[in-house]
């Protein structure tokens, strides 16, 4: 949960505001669902709730399935969805799809008077998330 403050002259709405939202999420994680070594999640929360701007409250939901190819590939597939959008109730549903694909990079350091690579000193590896497509 977030709490903020919000003041100042807002040029969108041509309104000045003295607000004081909070936010808020929960979600729960499932290892191994299906399958071994796979991660699903499930999530809800709202970003912006205050009765001072809109007629409504933004609620997001969120849903992913993360499934290991091999020790340097995943694959996780996304659905959002969002209602009432900016807290306006006249936003239609948002809805919002996407596959993320995790690889192994691997980052070549110079350390101790040579270059390194793989899992010896001076290499890391890290994971990159790249965005394959939207659909």
């Amino acid at each position: 949960m977030g709490l903020g403050n919000y003041q100042g002259f807002n040029t969108a709405i041509n309104r000045d505001l003295d607000l004081r939202p909070f936010s808020w999420a929960v979600g729960l994680g499932f290892r191994n669902l299906l399958l071994p070594g796979t991660v699903a999640g499930i999530a809800i929360g709202q970003p912006f709730v205050t009765n001072g701007l809109g007629n409504a409250t933004q609620t997001n939901f969120e849903t992913f399935y993360n499934l290991t190819i091999n020790d340097n590939v995943s694959v996780t597939p996304t659905l959002s969805m969002m209602t009432n959008a900016n807290n306006d109730s006249f936003n239609g549903t948002i809805w919002q799809g996407y596959i993320q694909n995790g690889v192994f990079v691997l980052n070549l350091e110079r350390g101790n008077g040579q270059w390194a690579r793989g899992k010896g000193q001076g290499a890391r590896v890290r994971r990159e998330n790249r965005m394959l497509s939207y659909f």
